[in-house]
């Protein structure tokens, strides 16, 4: 709508007035953007809701599409992204914004520098691996002078023991067992990569260029998709959530 002077712009996202929650988390975890992870020199990246997150990663399963001589399309070894299907978890349990914070081997350093950039971060979570999980342990010694951080820990495997960290901070809280969460995937086509098709790139090109060609790639990711309806991780993203949603309703 507009007037004279007067511009409103909608952002695409419910307009119900709700008091936004004091706790803040940061989820560690790997996140991939044209089918590599992206590095923790990406730093961390604010994600306000379910949309932004779905901006930011184009898809749930990560692969590309190749287009043969004889115009077979096949796709590559998916990738699904855990890590965002955790955090869309997260939203749909009344989770508010947060923080992603990318890493992509459990050698990377310099969270402890991208987290203290951001203020009003309050939780550190992991939403990946056993990698993610040995981090956090790693980091929490180092932002031990800062007694606002509040850490979730989860243990590294199904079959690891729950037990908090060694690490003398007394904010930390660790939770177990490792959940089964129900996949809400997504997709944006033009997020998906195409070669071996003149002129086109991605496999949103292919829906107006060869609709036939479209069609079947259409029905190879759907199938690929119906694969993964659940995923096992680790329950961290969903106690944010809760921390968050009970924040937010009946204050710290």
């Amino acid at each position: 709508m507009s007037a004279p002077g007067v511009i409103v712009e909608e952002g695409g996202v419910a307009t119900v007035s709700v008091r936004p929650s004091p706790t803040i988390p940061v989820f560690i975890g790997a996140y991939l953007v044209d089918g590599a992870r992206l590095p923790i020199t990406h730093g961390c990246t604010k994600i306000n809701h379910m949309a932004d997150l779905r901006k930011f990663l184009s898809c749930s399963v990560s692969f590309s599409v190749t287009v043969s001589a004889d115009k077979v399309p096949s796709l590559s070894s998916p990738v699904v992204q855990s890590s965002a299907l955790a955090v869309a978890n997260y939203f749909e349990n009344g989770g508010g914004p947060c923080y992603l914070l990318p890493v992509a081997l459990s050698s990377d350093s310099g969270q402890v520098e991208a987290i203290k950039l951001h203020p009003d971060i309050s939780l550190v979570a992991a939403v990946m691996d056993n990698a993610t999980v040995d981090i956090i342990e790693k980091i929490i010694p180092s932002l031990g002078q800062n007694p606002e951080y509040f850490y979730i820990h989860t243990p590294k495997t199904l079959a690891s023991p729950p037990g908090i960290p060694a690490t003398g901070k007394p904010h930390v809280a660790s939770y177990h067992p490792f959940l089964h969460i129900k996949c809400s995937h997504w997709r944006d086509d033009s997020g998906i990569t195409v070669s071996g098709y003149e002129g086109a790139t991605t496999v949103a090109q292919l829906q107006t260029m060869a609709p036939d060609l479209y069609k079947q790639v259409d029905t190879l990711i759907r199938t690929e998709y119906a694969k993964y309806p659940t995923i096992v991780m680790p329950s961290g993203a969903a106690i944010a959530a809760a921390y968050c949603k009970t924040d937010r309703e009946r204050g710290v």
